[in-house]
């Protein structure tokens, strides 16, 4: 009698054993996605320093304009799901006496995740403001005119991040991919869905 509750004991050990071996990669894939946050979130502060390492930049204008932009400044705005920026701005004229034109611009904008590259990127650049330093003057409207209108095409889909490669492995290892993108009042939220099938 005890040599068979012995072997229904060992039956029952082999049978348990082949179970937990055949959920062992379901458990592990569950695991990893524990290790996962349910979102990916970036501060304002982080944005920033995103961005300076992509400033100046500078584009001439009908070989008459030489514009540059720099030291970009990000401000979230939650309640409107954009982007606000501050930039420096400078005109400067290529023929004539030179004159240059200094001063600040400020545009808003939504955003896009880009699967190809994973990259976040500015769409809609709608610039608010344009302030130059000088006397006001048709040339002075007119470089104001130029300044928004370039500045606009240069960052309409401008990346303003990318995913690194530490982040893609382990989104790819957990099965998930980025989906909607926040815009909070203290971060730039990723969230993040079961990966779709290939």
């Amino acid at each position: 009698m005890g040599g068979i509750m012995t072997g229904k004991v060992l039956i029952q050990r082999r049978v348990l054993c082949r179970g937990l071996l055949c959920a062992l990669p379901v458990g592990l894939a569950g695991c990893a996605s524990l290790l996962v946050p349910p979102t990916l979130r970036w501060r304002e502060e982080e944005l920033n320093q995103l961005l300076a390492s992509r400033f100046p930049q500078e584009r001439q204008v009908l070989g008459l304009w030489l514009l540059t932009v720099s030291a970009p400044q990000v401000q979230l705005l939650g309640d409107q799901q954009q982007l606000r920026t501050a930039l420096r701005l400078s005109v400067a004229e290529r023929q004539g006496d030179g004159r240059r034109w200094q001063g600040e611009m400020v545009l808003d904008s939504a955003l896009r995740y880009q699967p190809s590259d994973q990259t976040v990127r500015l769409r809609r650049v709608t610039v608010q403001s344009v302030r130059l330093e000088r006397d006001q003057g048709g040339v002075l409207m007119q470089a104001q005119r130029v300044g928004t209108l370039l500045v606009e095409k240069l960052l309409e889909d401008a990346p303003l991040l990318k995913l690194s490669e530490q982040q893609q492995v382990r989104l790819a290892r957990a099965g998930v991919e980025p989906g909607e993108i926040r815009v909070t009042p203290d971060a730039l939220e990723l969230t993040l869905v079961p990966r779709r099938a290939t």
